[in-house]
């Protein structure tokens, strides 16, 4: 057994979650009717910021990995996107976007309310007049939290050079922080060398989200409960918010 960082191999990263689904082809609809500018952040490998620069936007891409963006650079040969390592809890483009997106659940990835809200803050900071921000969440449903810490199988990639992966994992849940912990296994079928990435992610209930969009000044236009617009409800697996600036005269600041 080898532990690994979660994103340390851009490549692998790549062939298991760079596809185009249905989480990404919502995003990649909604930017289709925003402003030219945009700002992916938590990019990864370009996974949005490459086909958003293909169809004409002006795009801002941001990580804080340097061997995603440099991966993801590469892969976006002639593309001209603005690559940008630093944190999305804490960045200073000296700009605004018309849309800013973070989708592969990386909302998730901050794991206390003061990094949510210095997220949802700094997003606010950078929306030009009409602008939105989109990312999703999973949603505090059984779906998800009732988990029993035992290995299952989850699913299977191919590498670039053709070895098959197969993907497995254990998750342990704290309802008192709303944190999981993932535990990943990857097993190459032609070696048999298997990896081992550990991951904690946070669970936000939809009141939670809503009162921390509008703490931060803004207000969920829209909160969805899958990526084909259904409604958020107690059993829907996600939390999908497009949330813009709250208009003038609404209580709630973004300070």
């Amino acid at each position: 057994m080898i532990s690994t960082e979660e994103y340390d191999d851009p490549a692998c990263y790549d062939a298991e979650y760079g596809r185009i689904d249905d989480a990404a082809r919502f995003f990649l609809a909604l930017a289709e009717d925003a402003g030219r500018r945009v700002l992916d952040l938590g990019c990864g490998t370009g996974r949005l910021a490459i086909p958003l620069a293909r169809a004409g936007k002006e795009v801002t891409a941001l990580d804080r990995s340097r061997a995603m963006l440099a991966y993801a650079e590469r892969k976006a040969g002639a593309v001209t996107v603005h690559w940008v390592e630093g944190d999305f809890r804490s960045f200073d483009l000296g700009g605004s976007f018309d849309l800013i997106l973070a989708c592969g659940h990386a909302f998730q990835a901050l794991l206390t309310e003061a990094d949510q809200r210095a997220f949802l803050r700094c997003a606010h900071r950078h929306l030009a007049a009409g602008g939105q921000l989109a990312f999703d969440t999973r949603n505090t449903v059984p779906l998800h939290l009732d988990v029993d810490g035992k290995e299952q199988s989850w699913h299977s990639f191919t590498l670039p050079g053709g070895a098959l992966v197969d993907v497995s994992g254990t998750e342990v849940y704290d309802a008192a922080t709303g944190i999981m912990r993932y535990r990943t296994f990857r097993t190459r079928r032609d070696s048999g060398l298997r990896t081992e990435t550990v991951v904690d992610i946070k669970f936000t209930a939809p009141d939670a989200l809503r009162r921390l969009l509008h703490d931060c000044g803004l207000e969920p236009g829209r909160l969805l409960g899958d990526f084909s617009g259904g409604p958020l409800t107690d059993s829907a697996p996600e939390i999908v918010v497009v949330a813009r600036p709250k208009r003038a005269g609404q209580s709630g600041a973004a300070a």
